[in-house]
């Protein structure tokens, strides 16, 4: 609510700007964030950990649909190691 209040004093009330991004790597998180619909507890049956192949693939649709980011902001899912993310990273 406070982010709202001040985009209405610095900005047209009227406009309002989207972002197009994608969430690339995994669902699991060990936090529950009420505005997050991807948030799946740990050892859920319909969590995922993305491949690689996967996670590029995805990168590759959402430029074609004119995205600008990728969304890599949970926190890390147990078992995924730093080494996880500066491989994806790397290539």
């Amino acid at each position: 609510m406070a982010a709202q209040q001040v985009r209405l004093k610095k900005n047209d009330p009227r406009v309002v700007t989207y972002q197009i991004d994608r969430n690339i790597t995994t669902n699991f998180c060990t936090e529950y964030c009420s505005f997050c619909a991807f948030y799946r507890p740990l050892g859920a049956k319909d969590g995922y950990i993305s491949s690689f192949e996967t996670i590029y693939q995805k990168i590759e649709e959402m430029l074609e649909l004119g995205g600008t980011g990728i969304y890599i902001a949970r926190r890390p899912a147990p078992g995924l190691q730093i080494g996880y993310y500066e491989n994806l990273l790397r290539c």
